[in-house]
């Protein structure tokens, strides 16, 4: 394959990323979006990555100016161009995760609430929508100690006095 065609193979692959197929937009090979643009569902789930870049985001609870955010991503080791960080924050844009101008960016989920939400997508795509089923799962195959039990039984006496 020569340059033009490669070319041509990464440019059309790269464009096909950004459109609708099936209901879904696909992005570097994981779906996000569902559902078309009506009822859309985003999914919260970050990568590696994009979890390095909301840790600098969380420990700041100000907008942080993006040639800032470079420089405080090289003090962790990470020596990125600065479209390396823009492609980082436009996907943590679309995820709904962070919030941006052209030259400033902040966190707009927590940790927290992104944790929340990520658990709720396991739990809805492996274990249709019910803890049980996730808890059931777990017990099987997990080393669950008596402490563990001791605890799970606290939890439950809790929920049956709601």
């Amino acid at each position: 394959m020569n340059k033009r065609e490669k070319k041509a193979v990464c440019g059309a692959a790269v464009n096909d990323a950004h459109k609708p197929a099936g209901g879904r937009l696909w992005k570097a090979g994981l779906a996000h979006v569902e559902g078309g643009e009506r009822g859309m569902k985003v999914s919260h789930k970050i990568t590696e990555t994009e979890l390095c870049v909301m840790e600098v985001l969380w420990e700041r609870s100000d907008a942080v100016a993006t040639r800032e955010l470079l420089e405080l991503m090289e003090n962790k080791g990470k020596k990125w161009k600065r479209q390396t960080l823009n492609t980082l924050l436009f996907r943590l844009e679309e995820k709904g995760v962070v919030s941006r101008t052209r030259a400033y960016v902040k966190a707009a989920m927590s940790r927290e609430e992104i944790l929340q939400a990520q658990t709720q997508e396991i739990l809805d795509e492996y274990y249709g929508g019910k803890p049980v089923n996730f808890l059931i799962a777990l017990m099987g195959s997990a080393n669950v100690t008596a402490e563990d039990a001791a605890k799970l039984d606290a939890l439950l006496e809790e929920i049956k006095s709601r």
